[in-house]
């Protein structure tokens, strides 16, 4: 994986490497100078260990961060002008570009189906508070007729996974720190996604993960589902079970970026 400023960019692949290529090449979008990279940290696939390569412009003029096959393995070096690299990694599983360029905040997005996609802001999130959802009948005796009872949990790394639907407490923390904790997705489906037949409802975060919440689990009073901006201006999700005085957190997306409703 290659990551710049902590967001994935490139997947790291040998069998792409045809010819050395510069890393920098690989940024498709916003790709930084030579000049922008204060740091380039690469950690080894073979036993994990890392090494910092700071300042590669200023204090490796004429050198370039370069990616290349190895042995069937993808490998990272510093070119030289004249043939050959310095400071050689030969098999590598990340590699992480950090600039000293001012990081841009990708906005969050709200997708309905047949509607334009709506940036999320906590405005967004405030006009929805004291909403209600309530999926219609046939629905739920859909899931049921399907034998789908939800109970998967979201895979923080791979695919999608369904929501949990085990536990016990009410959910709720009406009153109190209720306005703390965030809005209710159920609460900003039906405001924002009004009149739409809600099958499912898929929230990507920054590194793709995502976490499925159907029909059922949006309706269900067990589990507490909230979103909020946090303190860094992220769009944070949680999946709560418990009483208002013991919650336990199920599920979190730390930067959730697109909210689907489908």
């Amino acid at each position: 994986m290659l990551s710049l400023d902590g967001v994935r960019v490139a997947e790291l692949d040998a069998s792409a490497l045809v010819r050395p290529k510069p890393i920098l090449e690989l940024i498709a979008e916003g790709r930084p100078t030579l000049e922008d990279v204060v740091a380039i940290r690469v950690t080894s696939a073979a036993d994990g260990r890392e090494r910092t390569i700071t300042k590669p412009a200023e204090n490796h003029p004429g050198k370039v961060p370069t990616l290349f096959a190895q042995g069937g393995l993808v490998a990272f070096g510093l070119r030289l002008e004249q043939g050959g690299y310095g400071d050689a990694t030969l098999d590598v599983g990340a590699i992480e570009l950090v600039t000293n360029r001012p990081k841009a905040q990708a906005p969050s997005v709200f997708v309905a189906t047949g509607r334009d996609p709506v940036d999320v802001d906590d405005d967004f999130l405030q006009a929805a508070r004291g909403s209600k959802l309530s999926p219609r009948p046939a629905e739920r005796r859909g899931h049921e007729k399907d034998g789908h009872d939800g109970d998967r949990k979201g895979d923080e790394g791979e695919g999608r996974g369904k929501g949990e639907h085990d536990g016990g407490g009410d959910g709720h923390a009406e009153g109190g720190g209720d306005g703390r904790m965030g809005v209710k997705l159920s609460e900003l489906v039906a405001f924002h996604a009004k009149g739409i037949r809600v099958r499912e409802v898929v929230l990507t975060d920054v590194d793709r993960s995502t976490f499925v919440v159907d029909a059922k689990l949006l309706a269900d009073r067990v589990f507490d589902l909230r979103l909020k901006i946090n303190g860094q201006g992220q769009l944070r999700f949680r999946q709560f079970k418990g009483t208002a005085t013991m919650r336990e957190i199920v599920k979190q997306l730390e930067d959730v970026k697109r909210i689907e409703v489908r």
